[in-house]
């Protein structure tokens, strides 16, 4: 059979449908702006047009929208669900609230931000921001150990990008501006420039959650790769970000999306803590869909990443494993 029709005949049977796409989809975006094909940060915008579009779509394939907190409830109480979609945004850029918070107000779409706090406080280093100019204005970028990374066509620039992103994910975490200094010692870079414009302040984050419609979560204080960081520093970054969301918006937090939350990100240990904290939920970057067992596993929600031109048959794709659990 071929793969379309294997995907729509999953799709008008019930008990495969729930079976391989589950009761529920939460979608994560981080930005609503422009898309950019040629740009090495393309994963994190979809269009205006497109989310527009999309929920549109999903309306008339039967899909309701739902907040975390709904998908919570539903979870825990072991309500029967489907075709559930929940929507959410990572980090707390500008746009979240200029243009993607139009869209959802529009459609009545109930959707989640996960803030990093150094975002509205206008302390956050958006280095991939920063590397892809470096990248896009260089033939080449000699690093500190002077290895040369060359960038002389679209490809090399993409490798490049890569490259280099996985050397700033492998940086000491708790000292990031002065490793960065070091890897580019010869340039000059200001690691702060793009946060006064990219970013949401304070004040649009406490406009936006005024509306039933929006949930706000935590993201950490400084989107660091926790699996790089001491027990100590871990509680840290969570706790205290919490608590500077708490005293801005006057209410708790009650849902946690893990910065870099892939398995090699976020484990065993980063679920466990979450667990401790007593939050409803916390969000990974794994790929899947929501199960009925997941009320077991609340501290791990696997998410998909929405793109620009997404497939709808990805929603319904089989997977080997249902639930990540380490």
């Amino acid at each position: 059979m071929p793969l379309n029709s294997l995907f729509s005949a999953i799709n008008h049977i019930p008990s495969l449908k729930q079976r391989y796409s589950g009761i529920a989809t939460i979608f994560a975006l981080h930005r609503v702006a422009e898309y950019e094909a040629d740009s090495v940060n393309n994963s994190l915008n979809v269009s205006p047009e497109f989310l527009d579009n999309f929920i549109i779509s999903l309306k008339a394939k039967g899909y309701s929208f739902i907040s975390i907190n709904d998908l919570y409830e539903i979870l825990v109480n072991k309500q029967d669900a489907s075709d559930k979609i929940v929507f959410t945004l990572d980090d707390g850029y500008l746009d979240n609230y200029t243009t993607a918070y139009p869209i959802f107000k529009k459609h009545n779409v109930p959707f989640t931000v996960y803030i990093t706090t150094s975002f509205p406080d206008k302390s956050a280093i958006l280095w991939w921001y920063i590397i892809e100019r470096l990248v896009n204005t260089h033939t080449e970028i000699r690093l500190n150990n002077h290895e040369l990374i060359y960038c002389r066509s679209k490809s090399e620039r993409k490798e490049a990008f890569s490259n280099i992103r996985e050397k700033i994910l492998n940086l000491d975490q708790n000292n990031l501006e002065e490793g960065l200094n070091n890897m580019f010692q010869y340039y000059e870079i200001d690691w702060y420039e793009d946060v006064n414009n990219l970013a949401m302040s304070w004040d649009d984050i406490i406009n936006m959650n005024k509306d039933p419609l929006t949930t706000i979560g935590g993201h950490t204080m400084h989107h660091p790769v926790t699996s790089k960081l001491s027990n100590e520093k871990l509680y840290e970054e969570i706790t205290l970000a919490h608590k500077i969301i708490e005293e801005h918006l006057g209410a708790p937090v009650e849902h946690f999306a893990y910065p870099y939350g892939r398995k090699k990100h976020a484990s065993i240990r980063e679920f466990e803590l979450i667990k401790s904290l007593n939050l409803k939920t916390a969000v990974t970057t794994r790929k899947g869909n929501i199960f009925p067992e997941h009320s077991e596993y609340l501290s791990c929600l696997p998410r998909r990443m929405l793109s620009e031109n997404y497939p709808y048959y990805k929603m319904i794709k089989p997977s080997k494993v249902r639930i990540a659990t380490d």
